[in-house]
Order: C-alpha cells, then structure tokens, then sequence
C-alpha cells in the first residue's frame, strides 16, 4: 500500500508505504515534511496505516528500517510502540550500517 498525506490545507506532507509479505512479516516505511513536525499528522496516518495492515492483511510483524540519526522517524517508531529488533531478527532485514531495525510484534487475536 501506498498512500499520499495531506494536511489540512490540502498540501502533501508526506507518504506511507508498507509491503506486506506471506509471511506476515510487513514493511513499513514513511516521510514527511519537516514542516508538518508536531501537528500528529505523522503519528495518525501511520497508526492508521498499521491498523489496515494487521486487520485486513493479517500482518503479524511489523518492522521499521531507519537511520540511526534520523530521530523524527525513531521517535515516531516509539511512539507507535516500535522497540530495536534483536541482533538476529534484524539481521534478515535489508538495513544499511548505518540503519537500525525496530519492530512491533502483533498480539495474537482469536478469530471472533
């Protein structure tokens, strides 16, 4: 899925990305305008992003590759509840050295 962001005024503050594989496993990856730091904007559309992806997808990992010094992305990861994958999770993610690799295991949930 793909999806471009938009403010309140229409203009595009970023996008979000995320690849779901067979396995469960999903990517998920996002920019924004550094103008739009702050608003939630960031924090919303991923959320919601993440929501879709676990709901109708059936994602049951997910994962963030991102710079070590890019601390809006790291922060944002956080704040959805993104904590660094161990050494060997993260070393089947196609991450740079410079990279760090956070992940978000979702909760089984027994089909109603």
């Amino acid at each position: 899925m793909n999806w471009i962001v938009r403010g309140e005024s229409g203009a595009i503050a970023g996008y979000v990305q995320s690849t779901v594989e067979e396995s469960g496993e999903t990517n998920v990856a996002y920019v924004f305008c550094p103008a739009v730091r702050g608003q939630g904007i960031a924090t919303a559309a991923v959320r919601r992003m993440l929501d879709i992806v676990v709901s109708e997808y059936q994602a049951t990992v997910l994962f963030i590759v991102a710079e070590t010094g890019n601390l809006p992305s790291l922060m944002l990861a956080e704040r959805l509840g993104f904590t660094a994958a161990p050494p060997e999770v993260a070393a089947r993610r196609q991450a740079g050295p410079n990279d760090v690799v956070l992940w978000l295991r979702v909760p089984f949930r027994a089909e109603a």
